[in-house]
């Protein structure tokens, strides 16, 4: 007896095969996108808390106040810096200034909107968050930050705890709780 047909597919079956698949590719898009999208404010909005957690630590290390401030020419040109010179940092105009001295040596802190691609700052915040080395205090602050149609804000209390809120108004996402008015 020879078999010689019926072990492979015809070009029907493969055809039909590709077209649910694509069906399928075309469904999963749009909420693979918004996946990215809330990977993306997530991995800034966790950028931007280490950074806060790391100007007070290095507060209270050193002994000195410590300063983290934001700077913008555009919603999706910006960047911050740190800094424990008297002198204000400003990481687009003279990014060198943002130094931080850490067990002796001065270490350049900035990071840069070209770090997260379409993240925007909704607005530069007002002050810069300063750290005063006592019981590592800080201005009271907060910035908001948003991708597409999902939006974040890191806050400060005055006793230097960093957290994260959805403003007022914007929709809730990524189990984060409503700011607080």
């Amino acid at each position: 007896m020879n078999k010689k047909y019926g072990l492979a597919f015809t070009l029907t079956e493969l055809m039909i095969t590709v077209a649910i698949a694509g069906i399928l590719a075309s469904i999963a898009a749009p909420s693979f996108i918004e996946m990215i999208q809330r990977y993306r404010l997530k991995t800034v909005a966790e950028a931007i808390h280490a950074s806060l957690q790391y100007a007070k630590m290095q507060s209270v290390k050193e002994n000195k106040s410590v300063e983290l401030s934001f700077k913008r020419t555009s919603n999706t040109v910006w960047c911050y810096g740190i800094t424990d010179e008297a002198i204000a940092c400003d990481c687009i105009a003279d990014a060198a200034a943002c130094t931080i001295t850490e067990n002796g040596t001065a270490i350049q802190k900035v990071i840069s909107s070209t770090h997260f691609s379409n993240v925007q700052l909704a607005a530069e915040p007002a002050n810069a968050f300063s750290f005063n080395p006592i019981r590592a205090t800080v201005t009271s602050n907060g910035v908001t930050i948003n991708n597409g149609p999902y939006t974040i804000r890191i806050k400060t209390s005055g006793f230097g705890k960093v957290s994260y809120c959805v403003p007022i108004g914007e929709s809730l996402w990524g189990g984060y709780k409503q700011c607080l008015p």
